[in-house]
């Protein structure tokens, strides 16, 4: 899915979303989709692996 076309790539530019549970799923899923319209993301996470394999 290209989310660039739902939301504008400049909205979120500058900004910076934190994303629990961002180390699978559906919160990795909107971590990357945040990144895709250009905020950083950061994600964090109960299972270190699951993180290491996220980033």
């Amino acid at each position: 899915m290209n989310i660039s076309v739902n939301f504008p790539c400049d909205d979120f530019v500058e900004c910076t979303v934190f994303v629990t549970g961002g180390g699978s799923g559906i919160n990795f899923g909107m971590a990357k989709c945040y990144a895709a319209v250009g905020a950083n993301s950061a994600i964090c996470g109960r299972t270190e692996e699951k993180l290491d394999e996220a980033k």
